[in-house]
């Protein structure tokens, strides 16, 4: 269960990263391009043997599986600057939440996994936990923008396809992940997409607070992933989880420990309907785990 809760923290401290880049005016999508680039780094670094990056049994077709994720992260992040401006925030969250349907059916119906109904009742009050967790009301200037709802879409699909493909690698393509090469070639690859998104719109100039907002964004962005794959690993041998319920388990998990964080440190206010969503979402918890 380490790798769990530190696969949740990752991704918790990404969130706080993102609030302070609000904060301090930080221009968020070159600090994600950076972010790309120190996470290669970090990965490469963790390899023991660099010569397996470029071993030329990797280099294959397998390998095209983390360019395209790595080009996956950069868009969808896109998609979801885009619709947090067109439909809000609240349905955005909602929208990159809920694509998790993408890997607990392939978990289902593809990998044949055994889910009892209790585990189907858990992930069913999970994702009604998710919406109350995440949704709110947005000012009504931004939702009459007819084009976000097709956004809103583009966000859930890419988020799903994201997730998905995260899944296809942990079960069918392992020895990219334990030689290293999967972090290392995903990240980088992300990392030039946005370099040539930036070259396009003119925009490549970096400046010191992107450089610093990129540096501290990198280091969780690289062991969220990380984790999250050992996650997957483990919990499935150890404690004979599905991968649809351990993607479930890991997504409430991080919303309810970012509400927690924003609780204490940002002093956000909680409203009855993520109460609610918090009771619910331990539920789900509870019968995931049995």
């Amino acid at each position: 269960m380490i790798y769990l809760f530190l696969s949740v923290l990752s991704s918790s401290i990404l969130l706080i990263f993102f609030k302070l880049f609000e904060k301090y005016k930080v221009d968020t999508i070159k600090a994600i391009s950076l972010n790309y680039f120190f996470a290669s780094i970090i990965a490469l670094v963790f390899i023991s043997n660099k010569t397996l990056v470029f071993n030329t049994q990797l280099l294959n077709s397998d390998i095209l599986l983390p360019f395209i994720l790595g080009a996956l992260f950069f868009i969808v992040f896109n998609f979801c600057n885009l619709s947090t401006r067109s439909a809000g925030i609240g349905m955005t969250s909602v929208a990159m939440k809920l694509a998790l349907i993408f890997p607990i059916l392939i978990g289902i119906f593809v990998y044949n996994e055994n889910t009892n109904w209790l585990q189907i009742a858990g992930i069913f009050f999970a994702f009604i936990a998710l919406i109350l967790l995440t949704y709110q009301k947005e000012d009504q200037a931004i939702a009459k923008k007819g084009f976000g709802k097709y956004i809103v879409f583009l966000v859930w699909l890419g988020s799903g396809v994201c997730d998905s493909m995260l899944q296809l690698v942990n079960v069918n393509f392992f020895h990219l992940i334990e030689s290293g090469a999967f972090t290392f070639i995903t990240f980088i690859s992300a990392f030039l997409v946005s370099v040539f998104y930036l070259l396009i719109i003119n925009n490549l100039k970096y400046d010191i607070k992107s450089v610093i907002g990129g540096l501290f964004l990198g280091i969780p962005n690289y062991f969220s992933i990380y984790f999250l794959l050992k996650t997957l690993e483990k919990l499935n041998k150890d404690f004979h989880l599905t991968s649809a319920t351990i993607f479930t388990l890991n997504n409430i998990l991080i919303i309810m420990f970012s509400i927690i964080i924003g609780l204490i440190i940002f002093k956000e206010k909680i409203s009855l309907q993520k109460i609610i969503g918090f009771i619910i979402a331990l539920l789900s918890i509870i019968l995931i785990t049995l």
